[in-house]
C-alpha cells in the first residue's frame, strides 16, 4: 500500500503522524466505514488547524478550500485515513466527503466567529 500511495495519491505514509505531541493515529476512530471515519477525519481537523485557520478557509468550493489550508496538515489527515482503512480505493471513495464536512466546519467556525464578534459589539 505505501507504494501505491506514493504513486496514486502522492503521499508518502512514512511521515510522522504527531502534532502538538498527539499522536493522530491514536485519535478515536469508533469503526472504519462511513460512519466511523468521516468523525474521525473532522477531529483530526480540528486538531490540526485552528479556528482561526478554518475562519481564513477559502470556502468557494470543496477544493478551494482544502488547496487554501496547509498542504502539510492536509496530507497528514489523508494518511491517518489511509492508515485505518488500509485500502485505497476505499480512501479515494470517502476523501470527496470527508473534504465536504471539512468545507462545512469551515463554514460553520466562521458563522460562529461572526455571531460572537457581533454580539461583542452589541456591548
Amino acid at each position: 500500500m505505501i507504494d501505491d500511495a506514493r504513486s496514486q495519491l502522492n503521499l508518502n505514509l512514512k511521515i510522522p503522524l504527531i502534532y502538538n505531541g498527539i499522536n493522530l493515529l491514536d485519535v478515536p476512530c469508533e469503526n472504519n466505514d462511513t460512519n466511523g471515519i468521516i468523525p474521525y477525519g473532522i477531529r483530526l481537523f480540528d486538531i490540526l488547524f485552528s479556528t482561526e485557520e478554518q475562519f481564513c478557509a477559502q470556502l468557494k468550493s470543496e477544493d478551494h478550500t482544502i488547496n487554501s489550508l496547509e498542504t502539510i496538515k492536509i496530507n497528514m489527515i489523508k494518511i491517518c485515513l489511509l492508515k485505518k482503512l488500509n485500502n485505497i480505493d476505499i480512501f479515494n471513495k470517502m476523501w470527496p466527503l470527508l473534504k465536504r464536512e471539512m468545507r462545512n466546519k469551515c463554514l460553520k467556525t466562521r458563522n460562529l466567529v461572526k455571531e460572537n464578534s457581533s454580539l461583542k459589539n452589541e456591548y
